[in-house]
């Protein structure tokens, strides 16, 4: 994939990075924080390894927000599947995320973490990469409630 598009989303964590990694990496923290307010993700399969397998199921659980997926005539439900590029344990993970966006459209996005402590507790830097803006926008606005919800979870103590 030749990327020509990209946008980064940072967030600062008042949490150790090991519990910040712990909720990432894992089946049941995934499924936990993963995707925005208004929707739920279940995780399928998890590898957490240089070429293992990341698929999930994402579905809007909020009524309404399913009610505006059904008008503007995309599914409310859609699988996703990913293969990790890199993982080096605490401090940094990718994978190519392949997931529809219409009858017979498949795109690619890159997601590439980044973990680094701070004296607040652990910056998250994530990139998106992707043939084109339009392919980023609606992930990021995602991740970027999804992360609000990570920090609900992490910052809980």
């Amino acid at each position: 994939m030749s990327a020509t598009a990209q946008h980064t989303i940072t967030r600062t964590f008042q949490a150790p990075a090991q519990v910040v990694w712990d909720v990432l990496t894992s089946e049941e923290g995934i499924n936990s924080w993963f995707g925005p307010r208004g929707f739920s993700a279940t995780v399928n399969a998890l590898d957490f390894r240089v070429g293992g397998a990341f698929t999930y199921t994402m579905q809007a659980t909020d009524p309404q927000m399913a009610e505006r997926m059904s008008a503007a005539g995309r599914p409310t439900s859609w699988p996703a599947s990913a293969v990790f590029t890199a993982v080096n344990p605490i401090t940094d993970f990718a994978y190519t995320l392949s997931m529809p966006m219409g009858p017979g459209k498949m795109v690619s996005v890159l997601h590439t973490f980044s973990l680094t402590p701070t004296e607040e507790g652990v910056e998250l830097v994530l990139v998106l990469d992707a043939e084109s803006a339009e392919l980023i926008a609606p992930a990021a606005m995602g991740y970027k409630s999804a992360f609000e919800r990570l920090a609900e979870l992490v910052e809980a103590g």
